[in-house]
């Protein structure tokens, strides 16, 4: 698993600049991928050219459905809106399904 992460990292970085992280799920029982991923990039210009790349083309044998990762709503989102501040500086965030 770690190479199939790192092998996807390598992929978005070589062609379209740095990533911060990327996140493989797995399943708990099996530890075997369940073909999603985040990908963190830090530049937004960046990370939307991969999405226009790369949404479709083929990855270990399936086409990928590449688009920004919409962040979890919860309580302390709402409130940091409310204030007009975020907690924290996130990267651009991409889902991946292949």
């Amino acid at each position: 698993l770690e190479t199939l992460a790192t092998t996807l990292g390598s992929r978005f970085e070589r062609s379209y600049g740095t990533v911060g992280s990327v996140k493989l799920i797995v399943d708990r029982d099996t530890r075997r991928s369940k073909g999603f991923a985040f990908v963190e990039m830090p530049e937004t210009s960046e990370a939307s050219n991969a999405i226009k790349q790369l949404n479709g083309v083929e990855y270990a044998g399936r086409p990928m459905v590449v688009k920004e990762a919409l962040p979890e709503i919860n309580s302390i989102n709402l409130i940091d809106k409310e204030k007009g501040f975020s907690a924290m500086e996130n990267p651009f965030s991409l889902s991946i399904k292949f």
